[in-house]
């Protein structure tokens, strides 16, 4: 598989993992490069979008480039700025021999971005999609979009229209108009989306009244698929059935 931003064929990563680019152990999916001996989080992956080389505020007059082989030699592995031990993946500068972590690099990030829209509570960048970045509206990867570095929340420019439709009527129920939510699912229900299963992160429609929830890219997908909505869904049933302690939710008419 080839990533955006860098040279070598990376493969998929299962099961816990310990990123070189952020401390969190919690997350299960990556990438690794045997050449460049890292693993990264798919939610990491972003940093392969940024640019190869910039100039943070912090070391003004030179140019800090992206590395994926760790410090180089006779050099200190710590970052600059907060002193911790740096990573596979870094900043450096070969002039003055130091190094930055992506974690201070992603604070730059932040301070840098000033884009604010009304469906997220971060201001956001834009980016060139890589493959393992996917659009929390559409479930696709690559193209261009929004970016927050704070949440690694990543929209496609072209699906920024869904936020014009703060409520919808939907096939999938039938009985009650959806509501747009854009922080995520109330604290009384369980997160999960009543047709796929998957969790609906940041983007929603929900039914205050049934406590229903349909994830955005069985939304999206759902239209991309039926160019005439169905008539006969009056007599759809929602039953509840069990599968490894998670709820999951079957369709009948």
């Amino acid at each position: 598989m080839e990533i955006k931003g860098h040279d070598h064929q990376v493969g998929n990563y299962g099961g816990h993992l310990k990123c070189d680019a952020c401390d969190d152990r919690s997350y299960s999916h990556g990438i690794h490069c045997t050449d460049c001996e890292f693993t990264v989080h798919d939610k990491c992956v972003f940093v392969f979008s940024t640019p190869e080389t910039f100039e943070h505020r912090s070391h003004v007059g030179h140019c800090l480039k992206f590395l994926t082989t760790g410090a180089p030699d006779h050099t200190d592995p710590k970052c600059h700025i907060c002193g911790k031990n740096t990573k596979r993946l870094l900043y450096h500068c070969s002039i003055c021999k130091l190094n930055l972590d992506i974690d201070c690099m992603v604070d730059d990030m932040c301070a840098r971005a000033h884009l604010n829209m009304s469906w997220h509570h971060h201001p956001l960048l834009l980016l060139d999609f890589n493959c393992k970045m996917l659009c929390k509206v559409c479930g696709h990867s690559d193209g261009y979009g929004f970016f927050c570095p704070r949440c690694k929340l990543m929209v496609h420019d072209k699906c920024v229209s869904v936020f014009d439709s703060p409520e919808i009527t939907h096939p999938f129920h039938v009985r009650h108009p959806l509501k747009l939510l854009t922080k995520g699912a109330p604290d009384y229900i369980d997160p999960e989306c009543h047709v796929c299963g998957r969790d609906t992160e940041s983007f929603l429609y929900h039914c205050d009244i049934c406590k229903f929830n349909l994830d955005m890219v069985c939304v999206v997908e759902y239209h991309r698929q039926h160019t005439v909505t169905p008539v006969a869904l009056s007599n759809l049933k929602v039953r509840q059935t069990r599968r490894k302690d998670h709820r999951r939710y079957c369709f009948g008419v």
